[in-house]
């Protein structure tokens, strides 16, 4: 194959279908954990995240429930994933190779998210959220004293989430630019064989990017609870009663039903007897069984 700007142009729009293709056949973990906010600026301000919605009867004025001003933004950034493609290659006609890699790109592509979102989990006890205390901790204040979604202890991490809420999770996705590829200019020959683009010509290779733009934050604290105790039935019911009695400003209930237990790999095994198994070692009937789903990600290490 010729290396002019026409056949390189007719190669991109390929290695983009096959990017495409790739990125639709993904199946990210992070939108079980995660809300997706689409952003229209640099930065997104999260004053809203004051508290989950209550309803209560009407006597007298209406109370209105002011969003408060948490100051909590989100400010987009960067990401990007570069590879190369000897020019050689394509003139000797080796599309079909390159079509798979951008195919891997894609589905790389579109588990972006949870790369980032699930080690946030594991910052939770020292990353801030909107009530400006760490988003998993034992002082989340309300008008009635404090409340708390830390299990405490020093062991391996684990989360029991709920996320059930209409539109609302634990976390935030928010999304600038979804991801995309695109192609350095100027790396076919034009007139008189000139190659314009400087890495063209000094390393004869073809420079694509998949490029996006986005922020990854804590979003409602009530949502997620986190432990370093060791995971059994004792914490884990403790876990589950705490997140279920959480109230707002008002004493008011805020109907949070845990469903997913979070785990890295190496609490699997824990995880899966506990609420997997009907029946425990002692014959007796394990009363967690299908009580939560089982999220297993690599990115909890």
């Amino acid at each position: 194959m010729l290396v002019n700007a026409q056949n390189i142009a007719s190669f991109f729009v390929g290695l983009n279908t096959a990017f495409q293709s790739g990125l639709a056949l993904a199946a990210p973990k992070w939108p079980a954990i995660a809300m997706h906010v689409p952003s229209t600026s640099d930065a997104e301000d999260y004053g809203w995240l004051s508290g989950l919605p209550s309803i209560q009867r009407w006597v007298g004025d209406k109370e209105i429930k002011n969003l408060k001003a948490n100051g909590y933004t989100l400010a987009n950034e960067d990401f990007e994933g570069t590879f190369g493609v000897p020019r050689n290659s394509l003139a000797d006609d080796k599309y079909g190779m390159f079509a798979n890699t951008a195919a891997a790109w894609g589905g790389k592509a579109a588990l972006w998210p949870d790369a980032f979102l699930f080690p946030l989990l594991l910052q939770g006890w020292d990353g801030i959220c909107y009530d400006a205390k760490p988003f998993f901790s034992n002082a989340h204040p309300y008008k009635g004293g404090v409340q708390s979604n830390s299990g405490g202890g020093n062991g391996t991490p684990w989360f029991l989430l709920c996320t059930s809420q209409v539109a609302f999770k634990p976390l935030v996705f928010q999304e600038r630019e979804a991801p995309h590829l695109v192609e350095l200019a100027g790396q076919g020959e034009g007139e008189r064989n000139a190659v314009t683009n400087t890495h063209t010509f000094m390393k004869g290779q073809l420079l694509y990017s998949v490029e996006a733009r986005g922020a990854f934050g804590f979003g409602f604290w009530q949502l997620a609870y986190g432990s370093k105790q060791e995971l059994n039935t004792a914490n884990l019911k403790a876990a589950r009663q705490a997140m279920e009695e959480y109230v707002d400003d008002a004493g008011t209930p805020l109907d949070v039903t845990p469903n997913l237990l979070v785990v890295p790999p190496s609490l699997r095994g824990a995880a899966e007897v506990l609420v997997n198994k009907e029946t425990l070692a002692g014959g007796e009937t394990n009363e967690l069984y299908k009580a939560f789903e089982l999220l297993v990600s690599g990115h909890l290490r």
